[in-house]
């Protein structure tokens, strides 16, 4: 826990540096204007202005900020950092239009879109910042105490946390595969089909589970209790 106040120290130092200032007054001042400039009244002469994305806008804007930087001399690195953060929104946006949406449903685009594209970049954007603010690895390190008789730190919670989440998001578009392909193999009926769906996910995110508590430490008589418990509820859905 000390290490963690430490770099939270370390982030509000950071912070008031000149030249960080300068540049994040700098990008926020772009923003502002090209937000404000895209509420006026579309002009015919610069109707490009209005026809590109405001996120192709905000890189122009901000590789011209870092430009200007770089011939002055003055560091630029959250430029830069913003500069990469815009180009993985733009890929992302170009996945879904370009090859999501005309692959796949409408509502299949909407649930990948909703709980695993948009929360995943925003995941890169959070560690994206924290390492440009402080040590990513030194924040990953720090102890958050005694769990089940296992130390636990930041980075393996968060990394134990994150492999659920996906396992819990993820799990349905494959499981759906899955159970259509053994729904058109074995000529099952579509209740049948969802409910060999419901077991596929239930299992393989109980594994999941069961990683991670042994991930996290947890000794081995609480892993199998859990799984103990696991299995007893997921025989019950079988049975339903």
């Amino acid at each position: 826990m000390t290490i963690l106040v430490a770099e939270i120290l370390g982030w509000l130092a950071f912070l008031n540096r000149p030249s960080v200032l300068l540049q994040l007054l700098a990008l926020a001042a772009m923003a502002t204007t090209l937000i404000q400039l895209r509420q006026l009244p579309q002009q015919p002469r610069f109707a490009l202005f209005w026809r590109l994305p405001l996120s192709v806008l905000l890189l122009l804007g901000g590789g011209l900020i870092a430009l200007v930087l770089a011939l002055a001399g003055a560091r630029h690195g959250l430029v830069e950092l913003s500069l990469q953060i815009n180009l993985v929104w733009l890929g992302l946006r170009l996945v879904e239009v370009q090859l999501l949406a005309r692959s796949l449903p409408g509502d299949t685009v909407q649930l990948l879109r909703s709980r695993l594209i948009r929360p995943l970049f925003l995941i890169y954007v959070s560690l994206a910042l924290l390492d440009a603010l402080g040590s990513l690895q030194d924040m990953a390190q720090a102890s958050l105490g005694v769990w089940f008789g296992s130390e636990i730190s930041l980075g393996r919670l968060c990394n134990v946390l994150l492999v659920l989440y996906l396992l819990l998001v993820g799990l349905e578009l494959p499981a759906r595969w899955v159970s259509l392909l053994i729904k058109r193999g074995l000529s099952i009926s579509e209740g049948s089909r969802r409910a060999i769906e419901q077991i596929l996910r239930y299992v393989l995110f109980a594994l999941g589970v069961v990683w991670a508590l042994a991930r996290l430490g947890v000794n081995q008589t609480g892993v199998l209790a859990v799984a103990g418990g696991l299995s007893v509820g997921l025989g019950f859905s079988i049975k339903e």
